[in-house]
């Protein structure tokens, strides 16, 4: 089954059923107000997951860390590897006994970040889908 995702305007304020709207079954929206239209139901899979587009079919659904609570920014931090490469340098009139703190050759570095938040900018915003 296929699932479209879109964004849905206000609904009735007279509580009266809605109209078919068009949207097919399995489509998730996302609404403002923190209630799901009159024919939808909470897309519970989602709640807290940040949504994104894949164009590999095996990883639609697949859920990565733990959902956000309500206007959580949470802390993280990134692993990082690589290497330094230093080149060879001549030094005229140079007598030290440190023959080797900078040799010419690659040094691997690698560690981690600190923790912090994003400081991102979000919109929360209920997460919808038409059964």
């Amino acid at each position: 089954m296929a699932i479209g995702i879109g964004f849905l305007g206000a609904r009735s304020a007279s509580g009266d059923p809605a109209e078919d709207d068009g949207a097919p079954s399995g489509m998730v929206a996302f609404v403002q107000g923190g209630q799901c239209p009159v024919g939808w139901e909470p897309a519970l899979l989602v709640e807290g997951r940040l949504v994104v587009g894949v164009d590999d079919g095996a990883n639609v659904g697949v859920e990565v860390g733990e959902p956000l609570g309500d206007r959580e920014d949470r802390a993280h931090a990134h692993a990082f590897s690589g290497e330094l490469t230093l080149a060879s340098k001549n030094i005229a009139a140079a007598d030290g006994s440190n023959m080797t703190g900078a040799a010419a050759k690659a040094y691997p570095v690698a560690g981690t970040t600190a923790e912090e938040t994003s400081g991102l900018p979000f919109v929360q915003v209920k997460a919808c889908v038409k059964p």
